[in-house]
């Protein structure tokens, strides 16, 4: 839950929505890159004031999105092989 709260405050201000992302410090500028939430804002803002191709921030936007998935299956499948693990263990330890 605090992580989540992290990284929500670091996507607000990173984005460029509140304060344009040149005035920001080069911390939240590095850290932009990673976060979905600057490619979002990016795109709005093609979409509303008109600009370059919106590809770029969709493909961004996507690869973002594989990677967490990767990441998701990863975390439940070691999950569920401790489970399997620690299971296993007190029917052998009752033979």
């Amino acid at each position: 839950m605090i992580f989540n709260i992290i990284l929500l405050s670091l996507q607000l201000v990173s984005a460029g929505v509140m304060v344009p992302l040149e005035m920001l410090p080069l911390f939240y500028e590095k850290i932009s890159a990673v976060l979905p939430a600057t490619y979002v804002a990016e795109a709005l803002f093609t979409i509303t004031f008109g600009g370059s191709n919106i590809f770029s921030d969709v493909l961004a936007l996507v690869i973002i999105l594989l990677s967490v998935r990767v990441l998701a299956v990863l975390r439940i499948s070691f999950s569920r092989i401790k489970k399997a693990d620690t299971a296993e263990k007190p029917k052998a330890a009752l033979s």
